[in-house]
């Protein structure tokens, strides 16, 4: 009971981690096809308007109403429909609510070509392009710590299958119970395999960060 109280700030803490790191990949996902249909958009002489409003028809084709990105880009839209407020400004409030670096990286670009009197389709369209080689490069480096971390999850879950299926056999460990000195050692392994899934689990997600 006491190791359970101990281990109840650290597990909500993971689950915590790991839930945020899920809406994250998710909204990657969106991205992604945002900045698709941006750079199409430009690359066809439309403008942002046209982005978004065909960013958000495609994300609620995608996604559905689950979808994380599509009420921001059809808010950019209806705002820029309405004509009451600044492209920039918009992009740049729509990039800072997602919390996204690379869509904030989108809206710096923009912003600074508004006011420089820069090529903005040609800008939008090199800086879209290379977001999504970032994004993919974020993708295959999630491919991998996810498949490194299923790998830690089975060698810390063959652990305990095999004492159970040791002591549902046989007595052969029995002393490690009933003695003083086998539930020492039993506890300092105890602590032992917890600190190594604590050391696992910190380098996987510091892959991912």
């Amino acid at each position: 009971m006491v190791l359970s109280s101990l281990l109840c700030h650290p597990a909500l803490k993971i689950y915590e981690a790991h839930r945020l790191h899920l809406q994250r990949r998710r909204a990657y996902e969106e991205l992604r096809d945002v900045l698709y249909v941006l750079s199409s958009a430009f690359a066809a002489g439309g403008g942002l308007k046209d982005g978004m409003k065909e960013s958000s028809r495609t994300l609620r084709f995608s996604y559905g109403e689950k979808s994380l990105l599509a009420g921001e880009t059809e808010y950019v839209y209806r705002t820029l429909e309405r004509g009451n407020a600044a492209e920039g400004r918009l992009l740049a409030e729509f990039a800072a609510r997602t919390g996204l670096p690379e869509l904030k990286q989108v809206a710096v670009i923009y912003s600074l070509c508004l006011r420089t009197g820069g090529d903005i389709p040609a800008a939008m369209i090199e800086t879209s392009d290379a977001m999504l080689r970032r994004l993919q490069l974020w993708q295959e480096a999630e491919a991998q710590t996810s498949q490194k971390r299923l790998e830690f999850t089975l060698m810390t879950a063959v652990v305990p299958l095999l004492l159970a299926a040791v002591n549902s056999t046989s007595d052969y460990l029995m002393p490690l119970y009933e003695t003083a000195a086998g539930r020492l050692l039993m506890t300092a392994a105890l602590t032992g395999l917890l600190a190594a899934a604590a050391w696992s689990t910190a380098i996987v997600e510091g892959g991912r960060r």
